[in-house]
């Protein structure tokens, strides 16, 4: 599945983090439509940029419902291309 070029950056609502309660997914094509360095940089360095979605989407999440307690976190997917960590070369 190809990225749309649209930069259709679209978050779910608020009654869907209610629902879910655990993950908030984010779609890679539309943060490389958004922004093609900030997908470079998810795609090279992915603990560490997933660690700061992760704290980016806490600090909302208080923002829209300060008595929320549940654990959230972002969910990537439908990255451009995909590499099966078995495959990775560790001196690369």
């Amino acid at each position: 599945m190809g990225c749309s070029g649209k930069g259709s950056m679209r978050l779910q609502s608020k009654e869907s983090l209610k629902s879910k309660g655990k993950s908030l997914d984010v779609n890679a094509c539309d943060v490389f439509d958004y922004d093609p360095d900030l997908y470079t940089k998810m795609v090279r360095y992915p603990l560490e940029v997933l660690v700061i979605f992760d704290i980016v989407l806490i600090n909302i999440v208080g923002r829209i419902n300060p008595l929320f307690e549940k654990y959230i976190q972002t969910w990537i997917f439908n990255l451009k291309s995909t590499t099966s960590v078995r495959n990775l070369n560790p001196s690369s």
